[in-house]
Protein backbone atom coordinates (compact mmCIF):
# COMPACT_ATOMS: atom_id res chain seq x y z
CA UNK A 1 0.00 0.00 0.00
CA UNK A 2 1.30 2.97 -0.73
CA UNK A 3 0.76 6.01 1.17
CA UNK A 4 -0.21 9.89 -0.31
CA UNK A 5 1.90 12.68 0.76
CA UNK A 6 -0.82 13.97 3.41
CA UNK A 7 -1.08 10.29 4.54
CA UNK A 8 2.69 10.09 5.44
CA UNK A 9 2.43 13.60 6.82
CA UNK A 10 -0.18 12.97 8.79
CA UNK A 11 1.83 9.31 10.39
CA UNK A 12 4.70 11.09 10.77
CA UNK A 13 3.37 14.06 12.55
CA UNK A 14 1.52 11.94 15.31
CA UNK A 15 4.64 9.44 15.63
CA UNK A 16 6.37 12.90 16.60
CA UNK A 17 3.48 14.57 18.38
CA UNK A 18 3.47 11.61 21.51
CA UNK A 19 6.97 12.30 22.82
CA UNK A 20 6.97 15.57 21.92
CA UNK A 21 3.68 15.94 24.08
CA UNK A 22 5.37 14.41 26.71
CA UNK A 23 8.46 16.43 27.13
CA UNK A 24 5.84 19.53 26.73
CA UNK A 25 4.45 17.85 29.62
CA UNK A 26 7.37 18.08 31.50
CA UNK A 27 8.69 21.11 30.62
CA UNK A 28 5.84 23.33 29.65
CA UNK A 29 6.16 25.24 33.35
CA UNK A 30 9.83 25.89 32.76
CA UNK A 31 8.84 27.24 29.65
CA UNK A 32 6.25 29.78 31.06
CA UNK A 33 8.91 30.96 33.64
CA UNK A 34 11.64 31.30 31.27
CA UNK A 35 9.66 33.54 28.80
CA UNK A 36 7.79 35.25 31.97
CA UNK A 37 10.08 38.06 32.64
CA UNK A 38 9.82 39.10 28.40
CA UNK A 39 6.13 39.17 29.40
CA UNK A 40 6.37 41.36 32.22
CA UNK A 41 8.28 43.56 30.40
CA UNK A 42 5.99 44.23 27.48
CA UNK A 43 3.03 43.72 29.77
CA UNK A 44 4.58 46.66 31.91
CA UNK A 45 5.23 48.45 28.36
CA UNK A 46 1.58 48.43 27.27
CA UNK A 47 -0.30 48.49 29.76
CA UNK A 48 -0.72 49.53 33.87
CA UNK A 49 1.30 46.99 35.34
CA UNK A 50 3.65 46.87 37.50
CA UNK A 51 5.02 43.24 37.91
CA UNK A 52 4.27 39.65 36.60
CA UNK A 53 6.02 37.27 39.28
CA UNK A 54 6.01 33.67 40.21
CA UNK A 55 3.01 32.82 41.99
CA UNK A 56 4.50 29.95 43.83
CA UNK A 57 2.48 26.88 42.03
CA UNK A 58 3.18 27.28 38.58
CA UNK A 59 1.32 30.60 37.59
CA UNK A 60 1.87 34.14 37.68
CA UNK A 61 0.92 37.10 40.00
CA UNK A 62 0.39 40.31 37.94
CA UNK A 63 -0.09 43.63 40.09
CA UNK A 64 -1.76 46.49 38.60
CA UNK A 65 -1.30 49.88 39.15
CA UNK A 66 -4.68 50.91 38.77
CA UNK A 67 -6.16 54.46 40.51
CA UNK A 68 -8.95 52.56 41.65
CA UNK A 69 -9.49 55.17 44.10
CA UNK A 70 -8.86 58.84 45.78
CA UNK A 71 -5.08 57.02 46.25
CA UNK A 72 -2.80 54.92 44.52
CA UNK A 73 -4.16 50.98 44.63
CA UNK A 74 -2.22 48.09 43.40
CA UNK A 75 -4.87 45.62 42.63
CA UNK A 76 -3.49 41.87 41.82
CA UNK A 77 -4.35 38.77 40.15
CA UNK A 78 -3.18 35.45 39.03
CA UNK A 79 -3.18 33.56 36.26
CA UNK A 80 -2.59 29.72 36.66
CA UNK A 81 -0.38 27.31 35.66
CA UNK A 82 -2.97 25.71 33.64
CA UNK A 83 -3.38 28.87 31.39
CA UNK A 84 0.19 28.95 30.78
CA UNK A 85 -0.01 25.07 29.98
CA UNK A 86 -2.17 25.66 27.12
CA UNK A 87 -0.50 28.84 25.72
CA UNK A 88 2.54 26.87 25.02
CA UNK A 89 0.90 23.91 23.58
CA UNK A 90 1.90 25.16 20.34
CA UNK A 91 5.42 24.15 21.03
CA UNK A 92 4.71 20.44 20.33
CA UNK A 93 2.19 20.72 18.02
CA UNK A 94 4.76 23.12 15.43
CA UNK A 95 7.51 20.82 16.16
CA UNK A 96 5.82 17.85 15.22
CA UNK A 97 4.61 19.10 12.31
CA UNK A 98 8.32 20.41 10.79
CA UNK A 99 9.53 16.60 12.11
CA UNK A 100 7.12 15.02 9.46
CA UNK A 101 7.61 14.56 6.16
CA UNK A 102 7.92 16.50 3.79
CA UNK A 103 10.59 17.99 6.02
CA UNK A 104 11.71 21.49 5.18
CA UNK A 105 14.98 22.24 3.85
CA UNK A 106 18.18 23.06 6.46
CA UNK A 107 15.63 21.44 9.01
CA UNK A 108 17.93 22.44 12.15
CA UNK A 109 17.83 26.40 10.80
CA UNK A 110 13.86 26.19 10.40
CA UNK A 111 13.60 24.91 14.16
CA UNK A 112 15.84 27.53 15.33
CA UNK A 113 13.48 30.09 13.69
CA UNK A 114 10.21 28.00 15.19
CA UNK A 115 11.24 27.92 18.50
CA UNK A 116 12.10 31.88 18.01
CA UNK A 117 8.41 32.10 16.86
CA UNK A 118 7.09 30.52 19.42
CA UNK A 119 8.25 32.32 22.06
CA UNK A 120 7.09 35.83 20.59
CA UNK A 121 3.72 33.61 20.50
CA UNK A 122 3.89 32.84 24.47
CA UNK A 123 4.77 36.43 25.19
CA UNK A 124 1.94 37.86 22.72
CA UNK A 125 -0.56 34.95 23.84
CA UNK A 126 0.42 35.92 27.69
CA UNK A 127 -0.03 39.58 27.12
CA UNK A 128 -3.43 38.95 25.79
CA UNK A 129 -4.31 36.73 28.74
CA UNK A 130 -2.98 39.69 30.95
CA UNK A 131 -4.70 42.22 29.15
CA UNK A 132 -8.37 40.14 28.82
CA UNK A 133 -8.07 39.44 33.28
CA UNK A 134 -6.96 43.37 33.33
CA UNK A 135 -10.17 44.67 31.53
CA UNK A 136 -12.01 43.06 34.50
CA UNK A 137 -10.90 45.17 36.65
CA UNK A 138 -10.28 48.22 34.67
CA UNK A 139 -14.11 48.11 33.89
CA UNK A 140 -14.43 48.85 38.01
CA UNK A 141 -12.26 51.34 37.58
CA UNK A 142 -13.58 53.18 34.35
CA UNK A 143 -17.31 52.50 34.23
CA UNK A 144 -17.48 55.19 31.39
CA UNK A 145 -16.43 52.76 28.75
CA UNK A 146 -19.91 50.70 29.11
CA UNK A 147 -20.62 46.78 29.77
CA UNK A 148 -20.40 46.47 25.62
CA UNK A 149 -16.88 47.73 25.29
CA UNK A 150 -15.34 45.38 28.07
CA UNK A 151 -18.04 42.53 26.81
CA UNK A 152 -16.59 42.73 23.24
CA UNK A 153 -12.82 43.46 24.60
CA UNK A 154 -12.80 40.52 26.53
CA UNK A 155 -14.31 38.04 24.04
CA UNK A 156 -12.06 39.35 21.55
CA UNK A 157 -8.73 38.36 23.88
CA UNK A 158 -10.54 35.58 25.02
CA UNK A 159 -11.04 33.97 21.67
CA UNK A 160 -7.40 35.24 20.34
CA UNK A 161 -5.08 33.47 23.72
CA UNK A 162 -7.70 30.25 23.73
CA UNK A 163 -7.59 29.85 19.44
CA UNK A 164 -3.32 30.84 18.88
CA UNK A 165 -2.02 27.91 20.50
CA UNK A 166 -4.11 25.63 17.98
CA UNK A 167 -3.92 27.99 14.80
CA UNK A 168 -0.57 29.22 14.97
CA UNK A 169 1.32 25.72 14.39
CA UNK A 170 -0.43 25.19 10.87
CA UNK A 171 0.35 28.39 9.61
CA UNK A 172 3.77 28.97 11.17
CA UNK A 173 4.33 25.57 9.96
CA UNK A 174 3.00 26.25 5.64
CA UNK A 175 5.22 29.48 6.37
CA UNK A 176 8.39 27.56 7.00
CA UNK A 177 8.10 24.38 5.48
CA UNK A 178 7.58 25.19 1.33
CA UNK A 179 7.78 21.63 0.51
CA UNK A 180 4.16 21.32 2.92
CA UNK A 181 3.18 24.87 0.95
CA UNK A 182 3.12 22.49 -2.47
CA UNK A 183 1.24 20.03 -0.76
CA UNK A 184 -1.35 21.94 0.51
CA UNK A 185 -2.00 23.95 -2.19
CA UNK A 186 -2.48 20.90 -4.43
CA UNK A 187 -5.47 19.04 -2.28
CA UNK A 188 -6.85 22.71 -1.75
Amino acid sequence: MTLTPASRFATGAIVAAVPLLLLWWVTADGIAMTLRPAVSQLARLLMPIGAVMPDGHDGWRVETTLLATEGFEVTAYDITARVLRRLSLSWPLLLAMLLAPPRPPRLAARLAVAVAILAVLFTAGACVQVSRDLLTYARVVWPTYGEVVFFVGKLGLYAFGYFQPFVAPPLVWLALNPRARAIFLRYT
